[in-house]
């Protein structure tokens, strides 16, 4: 990661970002494209889980607005960390799923990040992409979130646009 992602200004901050998203339960991260909001953000807080001894423990769950962009964004993040997409990154979208049980970082569309809140709202961190796109969807996600913070409020959200 720091080979490929290390130009990217969301690398260039990541003490910042890291401690922004620790230290509070939703967080709103904005830059231009290609500033490493995709790629860079999610492994930065695995990372960071990593680090503090809690790697076993990191459930993320990244969204994105299109099927294609969440198999497209975990190939490219697996292919930074040096792995294959189903091992600690993985993807699902519907009628298609490449994970395993050592899966930290799932990128899924907005309708499976839906189905997952409603059975199994125990995840570290959301991080829920282009929330313009997916506006429909948002107010879903707005609803079960405040939900899941008043059952869990040990919790960490991250959205970011």
């Amino acid at each position: 990661m720091v080979l490929l992602g290390g130009r990217l200004p969301a690398y260039q901050i990541k003490e910042k970002i890291v401690k922004t998203i620790a230290s509070n339960q939703i967080t709103v991260v904005s830059g231009a494209t290609g500033s490493g909001k995709s790629t860079q953000v999610p492994q930065l807080v695995l990372d960071d889980m990593i680090f503090n001894n809690q790697g076993s423990e990191a459930s993320i769950i990244m969204t994105q607005p299109r099927r294609i962009s969440a198999i497209g964004v975990a190939d490219r993040i697996a292919s930074e960390r040096c792995e294959q997409v189903g091992e600690t990154i993985g993807y699902s979208i519907r009628l298609e799923s490449k994970r395993s049980a050592k899966t930290r970082l799932l990128l899924c569309t907005t309708g499976i990040l839906l189905r997952r809140l409603q059975c199994d709202p125990g995840k570290n961190v959301i991080i829920n992409q282009k929330l313009a796109v997916i506006l429909f969807y948002l107010v879903f996600i707005i609803i079960l979130l405040v939900s899941i913070q008043t059952s869990h409020p040990s919790r960490m959200y991250l959205l970011t646009r």
